[in-house]
């Protein structure tokens, strides 16, 4: 994490607008703490997030990480359902600026129910934390998301092969009218340099 800090640093990527270096799944621990709290992984992250965070300011960078508004994550972490608010103060006690809520494990809970919620529980803690909502294009957030979430994915995950890369562009093209300041349609990462893709 830290070199990719730096090197967003020295490359001049933060200069041109790069303000987020971002977990994903994986980073807590198999457990929550005994009292609830979500903890990191003692062995990737010994130091924990607000160690890390306060680190990746020094390259000019705010740190994200990553829940499932379910009973788990995808890769089945601890989730944050039951616990909207407890883990949204453990965010922003820790410091994250930048926090993607997925979707699995979710026992066909309404994401249009779940993540205002999710959204409430962030707003309460009174941190500024760019919400990312992730529920792979279904119920087609566009229509409904910008008022709870900053962006939302347009589709399932994207993969290192055109097939995948032309479907996320052929989905948003139809979806700019529905981005707006603040609220924006989030076709998934950059695939350049993955794999075999070329620039």
């Amino acid at each position: 994490m830290l070199e990719t800090a730096r090197a967003l640093n020295t490359t001049g990527l933060v200069d041109a607008g790069y303000e987020y270096l971002v977990l994903d799944d994986c980073w807590q621990a198999e457990t929550r703490t005994p009292d609830g709290s979500l903890q990191s992984d003692p062995e990737r992250f010994p130091h924990g997030l607000l160690w890390l965070s306060e680190q990746v300011a020094e390259y000019g960078l705010k740190l994200g990480a990553y829940t499932d508004y379910g009973t788990q994550t995808c890769q089945e972490r601890p989730g944050s359902l039951g616990h909207y608010a407890e883990d949204a103060q453990f965010f922003a006690d820790n410091n994250i600026q930048y926090l993607k809520v997925d979707t699995c494990h979710t026992q066909d809970l309404d994401p249009r129910v779940q993540y205002p919620l999710f959204q409430q529980a962030l707003i309460d803690t009174g941190a500024p934390i760019l919400f990312s909502m992730c529920n792979w294009g279904l119920h087609d957030p566009w229509e409904w998301a910008q008022d709870v979430a900053n962006m939302w994915r347009i589709g399932f995950d994207i993969q290192a092969w055109w097939f995948s890369i032309d479907r996320v562009i052929g989905t948003m093209r139809t979806l700019g009218p529905y981005s707006e300041p603040s609220a924006w349609n989030d076709p998934d990462m950059l695939e350049v340099g993955v794999a075999d893709l070329s620039e």
